[in-house]
């Protein structure tokens, strides 16, 4: 499970390389994606990995980075969940995930989106332009912490919906098991 990644990040001092690099998307919006790339990868902390849609490879070990960053890669995982399953493992406890992706729409956009994304996935490869990334992400266990809503300027009308944010991997709850629930009773004496 090894995200292939577009090339070295340097953050805060440490240098990231993964093994493979993926080209960087050709997109309508360069500019501004460019702009809100950079501001995701200030917003990484620690060991930081560029993620591209490709998520398969060789092993890392569970917990090999403390910020993950995808900027349009995710449309493009064959398989979303375990896209999503893999970024989990590879975060470290407390890592945070941040993305700036393109999702679903809403209404009769969304109703086009979905008629649309079996021909758009073979005129730009693989690339889904309904799914619900937020939904997915809360699915696959994790929690979103941040998430703007905005449009992609100057693309096509099916693929500006789009969103920033990021994510943390939410937390087991404790076990409930009544045997372990400690019971609390007044000093004897008491009108409690």
């Amino acid at each position: 499970m090894l995200p292939v990644g577009r090339g070295p990040v340097t953050c805060r001092g440490l240098v990231v390389a993964p093994v493979a690099c993926a080209p960087v998307p050709s997109h309508p919006a360069t500019a501004a994606l460019a702009d809100r790339r950079a501001r995701l990868l200030a917003r990484a902390t620690g060991r930081v990995l560029e993620v591209g849609a490709d998520l398969e490879g060789a092993n890392h070990s569970e917990g090999s980075y403390d910020s993950i960053v995808s900027v349009l890669a995710l449309c493009r995982a064959p398989d979303l969940k375990r896209a999503l399953s893999t970024i989990r493992h590879l975060l470290a406890p407390g890592g945070t995930f941040l993305f700036v992706e393109h999702v679903r729409a809403t209404g009769l956009r969304a109703r086009l989106q979905r008629l649309a994304t079996p021909v758009w996935r073979r005129v730009v490869p693989g690339c889904h332009l309904d799914r619900d990334l937020p939904a997915a992400l809360r699915a696959a266990g994790f929690v979103v912490t941040d998430c703007v809503r905005f449009a992609l300027p100057g693309a096509n009308p099916l693929l500006r919906p789009a969103v920033q944010g990021a994510a943390r991997v939410r937390l087991a709850p404790l076990p409930t098991r009544p045997e372990l629930v400690l019971a609390v009773s007044a000093p004897e004496g008491s009108d409690r």
